[in-house]
C-alpha cells in the first residue's frame, strides 16, 4: 500500500456543492477521496464499491447526489476539465488537479527506494572508513580541548512547526542545487532517522525542514556528506547528545558544539580511575566520558 496523504481545503465544509449535497454526502465524498488516494485510482470510484465507503444510510442516493452538485461525474458528462470514467464507475471532480497522480507516487517511491539503497551502501562505507579516522577530523578538523563544555547549553529538540525557519541563503536555493546534492541529502536524512530509531525513539518525520537543513549544511555551511555522517554517528553514539539531537535543523544547529565535544574527548586520552559511585545523573554521566 502507498504511503500517500490527501489535500482538503480548509474551506471545505463552506464550499457551495458540499452545502448543496449536505453532511452525510460530504462524508461520502471524503471517504471517496480516501479511497482514491490509498488505491491510486486517479480519482476513479467503482459503484460496487461505494456503498463500503461509508457507514451512511442510503450510499446510492448520496452519490447520486454528489453527481448531481458536481463533487463527481459519471459516464456522459460534460466537465470540459475531468476525464470520463467508464461504465460502472464514478469520477472525482476536478481530483488530480488537487491531489498526486499514480504515476507521481511511483515516480516518488522509485526515487525514494533508489535513495535509500545508496544510503545504505553509503554508510557502510562512512562506518568502515569511521572505523579508521578520529571523528573530532571527520566533524571538521581539530580545535583545542579546552574551548570545549562538557555540558553545552543545549536543549532538548521537538521538531515543532512552530520554529523559526532560515531562509536559504544565496548558495544554497533549492532551485540551484544539483541532483548529486538532492540524493545526498536524502542520505543524511535517512541516516539521522534511522540512528533515532536504532536508539529506541520513533520515527521521526522527515520533511522538508529536515531537508533544507541537511542542504544548507552542505550548500551554505561548506559540510561534506561524509562530516555528516560522521556527525550524526557521533552524536548518536552519545548517551548525552543523542537526546539533544532529534532532527536534521537540530543537528545543524549543534554541527560546532559536537565538533569541539569530539576535539575535547580527544585531548582527554585514557579515561581516570573509576571514581565511587555516583548520585546524581550529572555525575553519572561525567564517569561514562
Amino acid at each position: 500500500m502507498a504511503d500517500t496523504y490527501l489535500k482538503l481545503h480548509d474551506g471545505f465544509p463552506e464550499n457551495r456543492k458540499v452545502v448543496a449535497a449536505g453532511g452525510d454526502a460530504a462524508w461520502l465524498h471524503v471517504c471517496a477521496l480516501a479511497y482514491a488516494s490509498r488505491n491510486l485510482t486517479d480519482g476513479l470510484i467503482p459503484e460496487g464499491v461505494v456503498p463500503r465507503l461509508s457507514d451512511r444510510k442510503q450510499p446510492t442516493k448520496l452519490a447520486t447526489k454528489l453527481v448531481e452538485v458536481g463533487l463527481w461525474h459519471k459516464a456522459g458528462h460534460d466537465c470540459p476539465r475531468c476525464p470520463e470514467p467508464g461504465v460502472g464507475e464514478y469520477l472525482i471532480h476536478d481530483y488530480l488537479h488537487h491531489q498526486r497522480s499514480a504515476a507521481k507516487v511511483e515516480e516518488i517511491k522509485g526515487k525514494r527506494a533508489i535513495s535509500g539503497s545508496k544510503g545504505g551502501a553509503q554508510k557502510a562505507a562512512n562506518a568502515q572508513a569511521g572505523a579508521k579516522q578520529n571523528p573530532s577530523n571527520l566533524l571538521g578538523g581539530s580545535y583545542d580541548a579546552a574551548e570545549a563544555n562538557d555540558y553545552p547549553d543545549t536543549d532538548t529538540d521537538t521538531d515543532t512547526d512552530t520554529e523559526e525557519k532560515e531562509p536559504p541563503s544565496s548558495g544554497g536555493r533549492a532551485a540551484d542545487i544539483s541532483p548529486e546534492i538532492v540524493e545526498a541529502v536524502d542520505r543524511v536524512c535517512d541516516h539521522l532517522a534511522q540512528r533515532i530509531v536504532a536508539n529506541g525513539c520513533k520515527p521521526p518525520t522527515v520533511g522538508t525542514r529536515w531537508r533544507d537543513a541537511a542542504r544548507l549544511m552542505m550548500t551554505a555551511d561548506g559540510r561534506t556528506e561524509q562530516q555528516i555522517h560522521a556527525a550524526i554517528d557521533w552524536c548518536q553514539n552519545d548517551e548525552f547528545w543523542r537526546s539533544h539531537v532529534m532532527s536534521m535543523p537540530k543537528l545543524r544547529e549543534k554541527y560546532d558544539a559536537l565538533r569541539l565535544q569530539a576535539s575535547a574527548k580527544k585531548g582527554r586520552g585514557s579515561p581516570p580511575p573509576a571514581a565511587p559511585p555516583a548520585t546524581s545523573p550529572r555525575d553519572r554521566w561525567m564517569e561514562r566520558q
